[in-house]
């Protein structure tokens, strides 16, 4: 599925957000790494502020379901169905206002900010030249339809 964001633009398909970890690509959006404008900024804000609330919930999962966080010794066709499980678990849990152990909830925290230290592995830093037309487009709109104040 692409969308159309300006016209006369190429459409734009559905996207993975992600951190600098990863490569450009037309469907897995990363920030600017040096912002030369203001709708490179608002992009790389925007990007991080969506990514942050997909992190937050990852953050509350895993705290919850602590096998997350390890290498699953299953049979390969299980993980799947165990996965979901926790997902199913996690937001009846979520729902019904189940508290997750504080403990355990500060130390997937502290995982996770480890995690976004670590430097780029090399084989993930590609850009191609498509992803970057997409991030072009997206910048683009934002300079065009968001308010700054």
């Amino acid at each position: 599925m692409h969308r159309t964001l300006l016209p006369g633009r190429d459409k734009v398909p559905l996207l993975l957000l992600a951190d600098p970890a990863f490569p450009l690509l037309p469907h897995c959006m990363k920030e600017y790494s040096t912002c030369y404008d203001n709708g490179q900024v608002m992009f790389n804000t925007m990007l991080r502020a969506a990514r942050n609330q997909i992190e937050c919930a990852f953050g509350r999962l895993k705290a919850r379901w602590q096998i997350l966080t390890r290498c699953l010794n299953f049979n390969l066709d299980d993980i799947p169905v165990i996965v979901y499980a926790c997902f199913v678990l996690h937001n009846y849990c979520e729902i019904n206002d189940v508290g997750i152990d504080e403990i355990a909830e500060e130390s997937i925290q502290q995982t996770s900010a480890d995690e976004s230290q670590r430097s780029a592995d090399r084989r993930y830093s590609i850009t191609t030249a498509q992803g970057v037309k997409t991030r072009e487009i997206i910048t683009d709109y934002f300079k065009d339809y968001m308010v700054t104040e």
